[in-house]
């Protein structure tokens, strides 16, 4: 099955409060919760489709559903323990509760999109953030930029 590709329904403005580069969990709810607050954001992905490349796996405290309601087909399985191997030694940790989800990461990272959406928030994909557009009055389009510098990011200064 092929991701839903992420695309803004409306047109694409040039004025923004804040340019979030990367489309990832992170990146995308920090737009969702800034569109909630009224600011004006964008997201850009070099991607062409919002969580793909998966880029780490979905494993996820249970507190994440303090912040995201996962719809169903989100969560996989649920952990309550692990076992630690060195060498020849193993040893287990087991509760009796759910400590951590295992996600399907696309639906996850999907669902983060909607949200940044519903909130307000254009997502551009298959962009690579180069900079942005200083105005003639010495003004910048974008405000404020957040970024990540995640494993495979190059790191960029203002």
């Amino acid at each position: 099955m092929m991701p839903k590709k992420i695309t803004g329904d409306k047109a694409i403005s040039d004025d923004f409060h804040v340019a979030v580069i990367g489309g990832g969990p992170c990146g995308l709810y920090a737009s969702h919760l800034l569109g909630k607050q009224g600011v004006n954001s964008i997201v850009y992905e070099d991607n062409s489709h919002v969580g793909v490349p998966e880029q780490c796996t979905g494993l996820f405290s249970t507190n994440m559903q303090k912040f995201v309601n996962l719809p169903k087909g989100v969560i996989l399985g649920k952990v309550k323990g692990c076992s630690i191997r060195c060498g020849k030694k193993e040893f287990y940790l087991r509760t009796n509760r759910t400590v951590a989800h295992v996600t399907n990461r696309i639906k996850f990272d999907e669902h983060i999109a909607d949200m940044a959406r519903a909130a307000g928030t254009q997502i551009k994909v298959n962009h690579k953030y180069l900079g942005h557009e200083q105005l003639p009055d010495g003004r910048y389009k974008v405000k404020i930029r957040i970024t990540k510098n995640g494993a495979v990011s190059e790191k960029n200064v203002l």
